[in-house]
């Protein structure tokens, strides 16, 4: 017979997970493929691993809506990636992220400006913010390091 916690955690991943892929949807995300970290790109790669890290050495922090709430979205920003936030305070970040590539503004305080890549893992939305400039030599430039 199975756990009943076990299977109310089990539940409440599943409606993160879900609510995860509407919050994105909403966002104007298209719709998802599944990816193997190892064929992440490699920006998503770092963030995870550095957070991994921050959380094996206690020194992750947590966005207080994230605390004693249950399970929920969390969001994880490669420019901060030893933070996790809640969608409210990512989104509320927006004004002050930069690009990874170039380390300037994004241009915007939506992703309007610029480009959000985002990827989701279970109930974990890993971000990035390119700024145009950058959006634009990536497409005319197969070395650029934004490309795959």
């Amino acid at each position: 017979m199975p756990d009943p916690a076990a299977v109310a955690r089990n539940d409440q991943l599943q409606a993160a997970s879900a609510e995860a892929a509407s919050w994105l949807a909403q966002r104007g995300a298209g719709e998802g493929t599944s990816l193997p970290l190892d064929q992440a790109p490699p920006w998503l790669k770092e963030a995870h691993q550095s957070f991994a890290e921050a959380v094996e050495a206690r020194a992750a922090t947590y966005c207080l809506h994230l605390v004693g709430r249950g399970p929920q979205v969390v969001v994880i920003q490669a420019e901060y990636p030893e933070e996790a936030l809640c969608r409210a305070c990512a989104q509320a970040r927006a004004p002050h992220r930069f690009c990874l590539t170039c380390c300037r503004g994004a241009g915007t305080s939506s992703p309007a400006g610029g480009v959000e890549d985002t990827f989701e893992s279970s109930a974990v939305v890993y971000s990035r913010v390119r700024c145009p400039t950058c959006v634009e030599r990536a497409a005319l430039d197969d070395s650029h390091p934004d490309v795959g």
